[in-house]
């Protein structure tokens, strides 16, 4: 479907990426992972044809649309939310119109017989392509997602212009989403979403027909979501096929097996050393000592590290649990009917979300440092 064609991009004096080949297939979704700064933006960006690499090619089909959601930075004004909404529709929307000004026009008599007959084939066949385009689920489409993503109905007549930046950013999605781009692109999606608005899209993006490629921070949301994840990092990128906790299991495995690897080679190339030189048996344990000494000071630096990495990850479990707990709460119907109780345990809910977010910070750069 697209294919990136030994890639080459540099941001000043930094490699970000360096002759790499990938490719994405139809309904992949993929989950862009990495510090901050290795890329993953300027990935976007140079797929939505907003930015050029600087060697290598991006391949895609000439009929192939592309949605792109930034992080931030979109306005509107001008529109109703709804008719923002909708405005994804707008070929359909362009056939509606004119269905309905032929409609008028059919009634005259006075119009001769041809240019009558003329328009009524042009008018059954604007019919046809609008239905099978399902245009006549324009509004139930636009309602369903506008309050997935957390909006009243009471809001979609309101103007584009009185919603703060966070709900801009949520009509721009909502848009894109009714878009139905096939390759859809997303830089941190859920940073203007409280829990339930996030879980509507988790489930909206899994049974979206098409391909998926996101930057996210949300591990818990990558799980559910990414079914590949594209890790940067100042080695290279990893692709790996399976979501993120199974990356992540995959890549400390995988650095383990080097760490082994390489002390075993440390000590062969060590012990060749010494037999070289003739050492005494005193002075071999003296060196052996030494050595033992600046790998355990290293080692423990690892372990320090992967112990922080599994207490955090041990945090974020806990978290995601009372999270999960809380928002089952909030599909009971005696929550549901107390707007206040309601708000309550979504404010508690949000709180942790936002403490988890936190967490995963911390922990990528904690991983980072390994």
């Amino acid at each position: 479907m697209i294919q990136l064609s030994d890639l080459t991009k540099t941001f000043g004096d930094r490699v970000l990426f360096d002759h790499v080949t990938w490719q994405i297939t139809d309904r992949e979704r993929v989950g862009l992972c990495g510090p901050n700064g290795a890329g993953k933006t300027t990935l976007l960006k140079m797929m939505a044809g907003l930015d050029e690499p600087d060697g290598g090619a991006i391949l895609k089909p000439s009929a192939l649309t592309v949605g792109y959601l930034p992080q931030d930075g979109l306005n509107h004004a001008g529109r109703s939310v709804f008719d923002e909404a909708s405005s994804a529709f707008g070929e359909l929307l362009a056939m509606k119109t004119e269905m309905h000004a032929l409609e008028g026009r059919l009634g005259d008599e006075s119009i001769p017989e041809a240019e009558h007959d003329a328009m009524l084939h042009r008018y059954s066949d604007l019919q046809d392509r609008f239905r099978v385009h399902d245009g006549y689920s324009i509004e139930l489409k636009t309602a369903t997602v506008l309050q997935g993503l957390g909006f009243k109905a009471t809001d979609f007549e309101r103007p584009t212009e009185t919603f703060s930046g966070g709900w801009q950013m949520r009509i721009a999605l909502a848009k894109l989403l009714l878009g139905e781009p096939n390759l859809l692109l997303l830089d941190e999606p859920t940073n203007h979403l409280d829990l339930e608005a996030r879980n509507w899209l988790e489930e909206y993006l899994n049974a979206y027909p098409y391909a998926v490629i996101l930057v996210s921070h949300d591990r818990f949301f990558l799980d559910k979501i990414a079914t590949q994840i594209l890790a940067f990092d100042d080695a290279g990128v990893d692709v790996f096929n399976g979501n993120y906790t199974e990356y992540h299991d995959w890549r400390d495995q995988r650095d383990a097996d080097r760490l082994r690897q390489g002390d075993a080679e440390t000590a062969r190339k060590e012990e060749g050393v010494k037999a070289s030189r003739g050492e005494t048996e005193k002075n071999e344990g003296s060196a052996g000592a030494v050595t033992s000494s600046s790998s355990n000071l290293s080692k423990n630096q690892r372990e320090r590290l992967e112990k922080r990495i599994a207490d955090i990850e041990k945090g974020i479990a806990v978290l995601e649990g009372e999270v999960a707990e809380l928002t089952a709460k909030m599909s009971l119907p005696e929550v549901v009917a107390d707007y206040s109780s309601f708000q309550e345990v979504s404010g508690i809910a949000e709180a942790k979300q936002a403490k988890i977010q936190s967490l995963y910070e911390e922990w990528e750069a904690a991983s980072a440092e390994l």
